[in-house]
């Protein structure tokens, strides 16, 4: 039981910080809202797009993420995960290792192509969002949308976050 309460509590400061990020930032954020078969964390709609947060610290299966993804997409909300543990099953189906993932995962070593073609097979992405042109990055990458911002906006965020990873 105290770990379930100790999930919880985590699950609702991350929460409870992306949202603070997100309106510091000037967006629309809005708390567990829902649409046609799916709940956000948090909702975002930033410069037109709708984003969809989902902080998952329970385990939960690749199949499952992929389900719940397919319905932001079919929305036209962007699905932006972050995983306390990472969806189970990937390297299986993308027919690598494990340790290989990681290293991935970590920037210890950039995927063959087979691999990355794999990856992005598995988690329904399309191999040609790998290769946008810098406009259309800029729009979907997380890190270059926060360094595109102005300085003292940065700071803000990057104040928020170091806040959440302590």
């Amino acid at each position: 039981m105290d770990d379930l309460l100790k999930e919880i509590s985590f699950h609702n400061k991350v929460k409870d910080q992306v949202l603070q990020i997100c309106r510091k930032l000037g967006f629309e954020a809005k708390e567990e809202h829902g649409g046609k078969g799916w709940r956000a964390d948090v909702y975002v709609l930033a410069n037109g797009q709708k984003y969809a947060f989902e902080i998952q610290i329970s385990a939960q299966s690749l199949k499952k993420t992929l389900e719940r993804q397919e319905k932001y997409i079919r929305d036209g909300v962007i699905g932006c995960w972050l995983f306390e543990n990472e969806p189970r099953q990937l390297a299986e189906m993308a027919g690598i290792s494990q340790e290989y993932l990681k290293e991935i995962e970590r920037g210890l070593t950039l995927p063959d192509m087979a691999a990355l073609i794999s990856l992005l097979d598995c988690l329904h992405a399309c191999v040609d969002s790998v290769f946008m042109d810098t406009h259309e990055l800029e729009m979907l990458n997380l890190t270059q949308a926060i360094d595109s911002l102005p300085p003292e906006k940065q700071a803000v965020l990057k104040k928020a976050l170091e806040e959440v990873t302590k």
